[in-house]
């Protein structure tokens, strides 16, 4: 390599170097924590700037959709208040969690909870939490009332969101659905085709690519025993039910 070449490379490195720590020395310091610079204390929250709005976004839904708890609760510990984020403030923290990198997270749920915030009516939570892919908004749905065979406005039934990929939260989804007598074999209102039809067809084509993930959920909708109890609450990589 060309001591020309070599002296370009260092050159971009330094200034790429700079260019970081420049901006993370200029930025708003919370804001700064929340884009993934080096770590400060509180997360440089103080009870001056814990109701900033950077960019004119509410620092408690960046935390939330980011899935930071830590810096969520230190926020509110330094005084953030939730009502100078919008005005509809509490739907849009549900919201926010469901399609955030935390909704795995019950920790939010809780503080939701214990602060008395609300989300949108059962059925309405039941079908973006489905959509948003959260099965702990599902089950809160469904604790909260939500019917699990009720179509939405477009005629889409929970389940069938609910397995229309095979992710871990899919399953999940689709086994605390089935849990509250959620029907796979109901046919769909406009085409009279069932979840489970029109799911197994969808899976027959991703079989090479998800040898054990395809006949799992095929089972779980058929209220296999085996594939019920193979649901954990962390990865579905290992699931081999047996035996059919």
């Amino acid at each position: 390599m060309s001591a020309l070449l070599i002296a370009f490379i260092v050159s971009l490195e330094l200034i790429s170097g700079c260019s970081t720590r420049n901006y993370c020395e200029n930025e708003h310091p919370v804001f700064a924590q929340l884009s993934g610079c080096a770590r400060v204390p509180n997360f440089g929250i103080t009870y001056d700037n814990a109701n900033d709005r950077p960019y004119d976004f509410c620092m408690l839904r960046k935390a939330i959709l980011l899935g930071r708890y830590d810096i969520y609760e230190t926020l509110l510990r330094y005084g953030a208040a939730p009502k100078r984020c919008e005005p509809d403030y509490e739907q849009l923290f549900y919201t926010d969690w469901m399609r955030g990198e935390g909704c795995d997270d019950e920790r939010f749920l809780k503080s939701f909870e214990a602060l008395g915030y609300q989300p949108k009516g059962p059925q309405a939570l039941l079908n973006l939490a489905v959509k948003d892919g959260c099965a702990l908004a599902v089950n809160l749905a469904l604790d909260l009332g939500a019917d699990p065979n009720l179509p939405d406005e477009k005629g889409g039934l929970p389940i069938a969101w609910a397995a229309n990929a095979l992710a871990d939260e899919n399953f999940r989804m689709v086994k605390a659905l089935m849990d509250r007598g959620a029907d796979p074999h109901m046919p769909h209102p406009d085409t009279g085709v069932s979840t489970y039809m029109t799911r197994k067809s969808l899976y027959g084509h991703l079989q090479d690519s998800k040898p054990k993930r395809c006949p799992l959920m095929e089972k779980l909708m058929l209220g296999d025993e085996a594939a019920q109890r193979a649901i954990p609450n962390t990865n579905v990589e290992w699931a081999d039910t047996g035996k059919t």
